[in-house]
C-alpha cells in the first residue's frame, strides 16, 4: 500500500463491516508492512480480528534499501519579506 511504502512505516487500514446507509463497507481491513506488502487482510463481509507481528527489524530492513525518508531537497534560502507595493500602501491608508 502506498502510504506504508512512501513513509516506510507500518500502516493499518480499518474498514468497518456494513457502515452508514448509502456508504456500505465490506470489512476488508488490512495491515501493511513498511515495504508496502500486505501482512494480513480481512476477508470481505466477515467480522474478523487481524493479528500481525510488527518488528523493528523489518522496519530497519525496509529503511535500509528504501531511501524515501533520507531523500530531501535543500531548504529554500531565507528571503526577508518584500516591502509593500506603493499601490497597496496607498489603499491601506
Amino acid at each position: 500500500m502506498t502510504p506504508a511504502l512512501e513513509n516506510t512505516v507500518y500502516s493499518v487500514f480499518a474498514n468497518p463491516l456494513n457502515g452508514p446507509t448509502g456508504r456500505p463497507c465490506d470489512g476488508t481491513s488490512a495491515l501493511y508492512a513498511p515495504d508496502g506488502s500486505a501482512l494480513v487482510r480481512a476477508a470481505p463481509a466477515q467480522d474478523t480480528t487481524l493479528l500481525a507481528d510488527l518488528t523493528p527489524g523489518a522496519l530497519a530492513e525496509a529503511r535500509s534499501h528504501l531511501g524515501m525518508l533520507t531523500e530531501h531537497r535543500e531548504p529554500a534560502p531565507f528571503r526577508p519579506h518584500a516591502t509593500p507595493h506603493a499601490g497597496n500602501a496607498a489603499r491601506a491608508g
